[in-house]
């Protein structure tokens, strides 16, 4: 670790050093995604949004290539203005890095496309503050909606949205997050993430109670699944599982999870399957075997969707603090933050 912040320092004050004329001079590199490993091409990057980047390869302030944005990894640009890059070495102290990186809310020499990043590391951290601290939650949903409006076509449109409306979720905002999954479900992001919109309405109409709204969404998106969304079908059984539980149906809901463990599904499927478990335990009445189910979610299935991870920590404390385990819940709620 101590090596590792040497070297980041060294790459840092070479930054700094290089001066605003060597800056601009500097090209920005596009990192590609292949199959067989990363490929690097360098020019002027002209756009970077949800949907490509545009390289200007020759410098003539035309695009000579665009690339799709699911085949880039990321952009180095050359150019960030000095305090982005001092931010660099901040990434764990959100405090001082949204002290630092608010500088680009004013900034009128920088392209958006750049600062985006700024933006977004803003928002980020002040979600990362929110874990700790409820009071934090306006300031990041404030940031996050700053990003939405000043950079419309932003490459984070998609992430930021998914983040902040789990965020929202998770502190019981749950029409607020809604309305950020249905952006998703209704914008022009294409059809994969259309699907993950109306999963994730789904989500937030089973935790309003909304029943009937939540299986219209469910049946649609069973309805239109192709054979190779095998595992998204998966994610709409479970989830119709939750809406059983809530509609007191315990034995179909069982079924339903018993039928996707049967299918060998993947690890994040596996944990969406014991955070249903657990709530269809929890709603027995069977504490312990919640607990077990939910704490199974966080330990053994990394990989499990964040929103589903989130809801097994924030149950499992629950029932950690029914129990009179209020260390273990508090040592948990902890776990999280570090």
């Amino acid at each position: 670790m101590r090596r590792l912040q040497i070297i980041l320092a060294m790459l840092v004050t070479t930054a700094l050093a290089a001066g605003p004329v060597f800056a601009q001079q500097r090209n920005d590199i596009v990192v590609l995604q292949g199959k067989t490993g990363t490929q690097k091409v360098s020019g002027r990057v002209l756009a970077e949004t949800w949907k490509s980047v545009l390289l200007d390869r020759d410098h003539d302030n035309r695009a000579d290539v665009e690339y799709d944005a699911a085949q880039v990894r990321r952009v180095e640009y050359g150019n960030r203005p000095r305090y982005m890059v001092e931010a660099i070495l901040l990434k764990r102290k959100p405090n001082e890095l949204i002290a630092k990186l608010t500088r680009a809310y004013v900034d009128e020499t920088t392209p958006k496309y750049v600062l985006q990043h700024a933006y977004y590391d803003i928002a980020a951290a002040y979600a990362e503050l929110a874990d700790k601290d409820a009071d934090e939650l306006p300031k990041a949903v404030q940031a996050y909606e700053r990003l939405f409006r000043d950079i419309p076509d932003t490459k984070y449109a998609v992430t930021g949205r998914i983040e902040l409306g789990n965020l929202l979720l998770g502190a019981g905002r749950t029409e607020e997050a809604s309305r950020q999954f249905k952006a998703l479900a209704d914008g022009p992001f294409g059809e994969k993430v259309a699907r993950e919109g109306k999963l994730m309405t789904a989500r937030a109409e089973l935790a309003l109670k909304r029943f009937d709204r939540a299986e219209k969404l469910l049946a649609e998106l069973a309805t239109s699944a192709k054979a190779e969304d095998a595992e998204s079908l998966q994610e709409v059984k479970l989830l119709r599982s939750r809406s059983l539980i809530g509609q007191k149906k315990y034995d179909e809901a069982y079924k339903n999870v018993e039928t996707v463990l049967s299918e060998g599904p993947s690890n994040k499927v596996l944990g969406m399957a014991y955070c249903v478990l657990g709530d269809l335990f929890a709603e027995r009445a069977a504490d312990e075997t919640a607990l077990t189910a939910y704490l199974k979610v966080l330990v053994m299935y990394p990989e499990t969707d964040a929103a589903e991870a989130g809801r097994a920590r924030k149950q499992a404390c629950l029932i950690l603090d029914k129990l009179g385990r209020t260390e273990e819940a508090e040592t948990l709620k902890r776990s999280v933050v570090e």
